[in-house]
């Protein structure tokens, strides 16, 4: 379903077959990775690191998974060169200055 989607794990897109390293939940009998962040092509082409962070067991038994993601959003500067809009008062033409036109 989230492949339909187009919607990608951060950790296998980061560390393929070593996302195995990065478990999300731990107990007495096993780790494994259960807790993943999905994201789309554009937002995944743009991240900059994937990790998970383990907090004290007395907490949880998962690990923070963590996402840091380049501001590919940041607004940029128009660059384009917009012609200037030229606006003639008639008001103020004399006649001299219609004939210097």
């Amino acid at each position: 379903m989230l492949n339909n989607a187009h919607l990608f794990d951060t950790f296998t897109v980061k560390y393929d077959q070593l996302r195995v390293a990065h478990p999300t939940y731990r107990s007495t009998k096993s780790n494994s990775r259960i807790d993943f962040i999905w994201s789309s092509g554009d937002v995944i082409s743009n991240f900059a690191h994937c990790d998970t962070e383990d907090v004290l067991p007395s907490i949880s038994d998962h690990s923070i998974v963590i996402l840091k993601i380049d501001n590919f959003l940041a607004a940029k500067s128009n660059k384009r060169n917009i012609p200037t809009k030229i606006v003639f008062d008639y008001d103020k033409m004399s006649d001299n200055k219609w004939s210097d036109f």
